[in-house]
């Protein structure tokens, strides 16, 4: 009995802490790094090769293929990037992951606390935000040693079991029944504990202490790389059609290239025998199988990522619905960059919804009465994008300041709202210039033609300035914002008039449009210059 509780309290508290200390640099580097990994991401093209480095980069990076993967089907979800992008992101993301193993072999076990005591050192006296994340790293370091030491002194007596044996010999890889049990067997831990990092270091462990032959160890790996698959698929289950396919790709990818290697199983542990002996180090040898899967599997696919793309838009269809945006996903949360992204693609958006319904008012005073009705309506569906959107930013902004302490992205979070409140107040003008027009066809009414001619005039100021923006919000340039912002400012100017007419209700109704364009012309003035502000940053 005090055997067995030495064993569950060394081997389960060995991968707890493991676990937390994975979870621990992971979580700083992000926060070191979100900057540089926002930039690396905004590099991306369609170039298959170049979205191979930037997923093995970031993977490599910020320690954890699962949080890589999530991403991208975050920005697939958003838009953001292609599924061919993706596909190619995530090949290089499963290359990326297998730094954990190749950290696992130095042999520096034992200096797991004294590293972790330097962790706790600079984190309780160094006062700069920075410092205490680089000792959270430090610190999380030092737990990942400790705790696989934990595990190898918890594993040890194992060996001396014979029950343990007696089970642990079924899923012996000396045929292939025994390959294809481990490989399940792996890929069912990996699902349970969504860490392939975390089963991998179970997989040394137990090698190191004789409790896995080799082939069991490789078989393992093969499996856990199926299963760290179902933190994307469950992450993308919420998503649009597109975050599905790119969760579906990743699945689809690992199955195929495990069902390849497994009828060839003996062949590929002979040649990574040619590599690293097994006998030598066994943690090395376990790492070489895990890098050189993956190797395969990207140089497999990754000229193949049109082909399959295809395939996957003919199995699942494109759905209808366009605005599903939301951070739904608690992984998405905690990584701000993409947060920010997506709410950057969502502004764009609202800024193309104002642009193009301040467009359908200009066709209701130009009275074209075929689209009359139409653009009504447009105008009021408009108002709802806006609102509804602005929620959206909102909700998904409150993660950032959840899970970000960097100053920037607190500027970033307030820039943000400022904008999407900006975007709502315009999408409620627009709403009220369709209510006046409504008022004045109820009437029978219609407008002088120097009043209607004086309306389509601040219209066309305005509208230029509205195309105009809308590049500007994606490529930001001072020197034409500014430009943009001396326009604005006079027609601020030109609204400036005298009120003072013969009060009919035509005339009633064209001073409260010019007043609705006044205050049009008044946010967008705010923002462009909170643009200009942020800019300058």
């Amino acid at each position: 009995m005090g055997m067995t509780l030495e064993i569950l309290f060394n081997t389960i508290g060995g991968l707890s802490i493991f676990l937390y200390g994975m979870f621990r640099m992971s979580d700083s580097i992000q926060k070191l790094a979100g900057q540089k990994l926002r930039n690396i991401i905004n590099t991306m093209t369609s170039n298959r090769i170049m979205g191979l480095g930037v997923g093995a980069t970031i993977t490599a990076i910020i320690q954890s293929s699962s949080i890589t993967t999530v991403m991208v089907v975050g920005f697939v979800n958003a838009n953001l990037m292609t599924l061919r992008q993706a596909i190619g992101i995530i090949l290089g993301a499963d290359i990326g992951t297998t730094i954990t193993g190749w950290l696992l072999v130095l042999k520096i076990g034992k200096y797991g606390l004294p590293i972790a005591g330097i962790g706790i050192f600079i984190f309780l006296f160094y006062p700069s935000s920075k410092w205490k994340q680089r000792g959270n790293l430090i610190l999380g370091i030092g737990m990942i040693f400790f705790g696989l030491e934990l595990m190898k002194l918890g594993i040890r007596p194992l060996k001396d079991l014979p029950g343990f044996i007696e089970l642990f010999s079924k899923f012996e890889a000396s045929d292939f029944q025994g390959v294809v049990l481990s490989a399940l067997m792996g890929a069912f831990i990996t699902a349970i504990l969504q860490s392939s990092s975390a089963t991998i270091g179970i997989t040394m462990a137990m090698a190191s202490q004789g409790l896995l032959s080799p082939n069991s160890a490789v078989a393992l790996v093969l499996g856990e790389n199926i299963g760290t698959t179902i933190t994307a698929f469950l992450a993308s289950l919420t998503g649009s059609s597109s975050a599905r396919k790119a969760a579906y790709a990743h699945i689809s990818i690992k199955i195929i290239g495990v069902s390849i290697i497994i009828p060839l199983f003996f062949f590929y542990v002979k040649f990574i025998g040619f590599i690293a002996s097994p006998e030598e180090d066994i943690i090395k040898y376990i790492a070489i199988s895990h890098t050189l899967f993956n190797i395969f599997i990207a140089i497999l696919f990754l000229p193949f990522t049109t082909k399959l793309e295809k395939l996957l838009n003919y199995i699942i269809p494109d759905s209808k619905q366009n605005l599903n945006l939301e951070v739904d996903d608690d992984n998405l949360a905690k990584v701000p960059f993409i947060v920010l992204e997506k709410s950057k693609l969502l502004i764009s958006k609202m800024n193309d919804i104002y642009s193009c319904a301040f467009h359908d008012f200009v066709t209701l005073i130009s009275e074209d009465s075929k689209k009359c009705d139409r653009c009504v309506d447009r105008l009021f569906e408009a108002e709802r994008q806006l609102d509804e959107i602005q929620i959206i930013i909102i909700d998904s902004l409150t993660s950032v300041l959840r899970h970000s302490d960097s100053n920037k992205s607190v500027l970033e979070v307030r820039y943000h709202l400022e904008l999407a409140d900006s975007y709502e107040s315009l999408g409620d003008y627009e709403a009220s210039l369709a209510k006046q027009y409504l008022q004045l066809k109820r009437d029978n009414l219609h407008f002088h033609p120097h009043r209607k001619k004086a309306i389509l005039k601040i219209c066309s100021l305005i509208g230029k300035m509205n195309s105009e923006f809308s590049d500007l919000l994606k490529y930001p340039d001072n020197t034409k914002i500014k430009d943009l912002i001396k326009r604005s400012e006079h027609i601020n100017q030109i609204l400036q008039f005298n009120k003072k007419m013969e009060n009919t209700m035509e005339i009633h109704i064209y001073f409260r449009i010019m007043e609705k364009l006044r205050r049009i012309n008044r946010h967008l003035l705010f923002i462009m210059r909170s643009v200009e502000k942020y800019n300058n940053l």
